[in-house]
C-alpha cells in the first residue's frame, strides 16, 4: 500500500493550491463578465466563455482524480494496472492545467490592451491641453485626425508623433502660432530623423533637447550637440536659412543667434527639399509596421476610449474590488508571473 499512500500524500499536497487557483480564476472570470455587462455588452466575450468552459472541465477533472485516488486504498492491484497502462489521469490533468495557463495568457493580453487604452487616453489628453494654448477652434477629434495623417506621412508611430506634438504645444507655445504649425514643424523634424538615419534613442534624445530649445527660445550647447548627432540635416537647414558656412552653426549658436524663430523658419523654408529627400527613401519594414499599427489604432480608437471610460465609471469600482479579492486567492508564483 506504500504506492497508494504516496499517491494520496502527493495529491493532498497539491490539491489545495489547485483548488484555490480554480476558485480564484472563477472569481476573475466573474469580474470580467461583470465588466462586460457594465460596458453595455461592447466587448467580445467569446474568449471568456471558452475560459469558463475550460475551467469547468478542469474542476470536473480535479473531482474525478481525487475520487479515483481515494477509492483506490483497497485496490492496489487495479491501481498498478492503471499505472502500467499509462498515465491517463495525469494526462487529463495536464490538459486541464494547460487550459488554465491559456486563460492566464488571455488575461495578459487583456492587460496589454488596457495599457494601450491608457496610453492613448493620456496622449490625447495632453493634445487637448496643448490645443487649449492656441485659439485654433476645431475639436480634439479633428486634431487627432491631423496628427494621425502627419504620423502616416512621416512613417512615425502615432503615439510618438502625438506625444512630441503635445510637448511642443505645451512647452514651446510662444514659438508657434497654431497647432497646425506645430504639427507641420514636427512632421518635418520626424522626416529629418529618418533622412539622417537616427536610431530611436537618438531621436528621443534629440527631440527632448529640441523641445527644450524651442521652449527657452534659443538653440545652443548640449541641445545643439544632440541635434547634430540625431538629425544633422536640421543643422544644415538652419545654416542655409541663415546664409552661413556649413559647419559654422556652433559658433553662431554660441552667440545666441539660433533662436526658436530661426529654427522654425529654417525648417519651413527647407520643407520642399526635406520632402523630396524623404520621398526618395524606400520604406523599411519597421516603418511599414508603424503605418499598419497606426491604421489599427485609428480603427480601434473608439473602443479603446470606451474601455478607459469604463475604468473611470462607478460600476467598475465594484468590479475591481471583486477582482482584487479573486487575485488574493492565487498562488504567489502565478500572481507574480501575471503582474510582472
Amino acid at each position: 500500500m506504500a504506492t497508494i499512500r504516496t499517491a494520496i500524500a502527493l495529491y493532498d499536497g497539491v490539491t489545495a493550491p489547485l483548488k484555490s487557483m480554480h476558485k480564484a480564476m472563477n472569481i476573475v472570470l466573474n469580474s470580467f463578465e461583470a465588466m462586460q455587462r457594465a460596458s453595455g455588452n461592447s466587448v467580445d466575450t467569446s474568449a471568456i466563455r471558452e475560459a469558463r468552459e475550460e475551467l469547468a472541465r478542469a474542476g470536473a477533472a480535479f473531482d474525478s482524480i481525487e475520487e479515483n485516488i481515494r477509492n483506490a486504498g483497497n485496490q492496489q492491484d487495479r491501481f498498478n494496472r492503471r499505472i502500467g497502462d499509462g498515465t491517463t489521469a495525469a494526462d487529463g490533468l495536464w490538459s486541464k492545467l494547460k487550459g488554465i495557463v491559456a486563460t492566464v495568457g488571455g488575461l495578459a493580453a487583456v492587460k496589454k490592451i488596457l495599457g494601450v487604452s491608457d496610453q492613448l487616453t493620456s496622449t490625447n489628453a495632453r493634445l487637448n491641453n496643448a490645443m487649449i494654448n492656441f485659439d485654433d477652434g476645431g475639436s480634439l477629434t479633428d486634431l487627432e485626425k491631423k496628427v494621425m495623417a502627419s504620423a502616416q506621412r512621416s512613417r512615425t508611430s502615432y503615439m510618438d508623433a502625438a506625444s512630441s506634438i503635445a510637448k511642443l504645444g505645451l512647452n514651446a507655445r510662444d514659438a508657434f502660432g497654431s497647432m497646425d504649425e506645430v504639427i507641420a514643424f514636427q512632421e518635418l523634424i520626424n522626416k529629418q530623423f529618418i533622412i539622417g538615419g537616427a536610431s530611436v534613442q537618438e531621436q528621443q534624445a534629440a527631440m527632448i533637447q529640441l523641445t527644450q530649445a524651442m521652449a527657452s527660445g534659443v538653440l545652443r550647447g548640449e541641445e545643439l550637440n544632440s541635434i547634430l548627432d540625431g538629425a544633422p540635416g536640421i543643422a544644415r537647414a538652419i545654416e542655409k536659412y541663415m546664409g552661413i558656412a556649413e559647419g559654422s552653426i556652433k559658433t553662431v549658436a554660441q552667440e545666441g543667434k539660433v533662436t526658436a524663430e530661426v529654427v522654425k523658419n529654417a525648417m519651413f523654408a527647407m520643407a520642399d527639399e526635406t520632402n523630396a529627400k524623404f520621398d526618395s527613401m524606400p520604406k523599411t519594414w519597421a516603418q511599414i509596421w508603424a503605418g499598419m499599427k497606426n491604421q489599427a489604432l485609428s480603427m480601434f480608437a473608439p473602443i479603446l476610449t470606451k474601455i478607459n471610460q469604463i475604468a473611470n465609471s462607478s460600476k467598475f469600482q465594484q468590479v475591481t474590488t471583486a477582482l482584487i479579492n479573486g487575485l488574493a486567492g492565487l498562488p504567489i508564483s502565478l500572481l507574480r508571473c501575471w503582474i510582472f
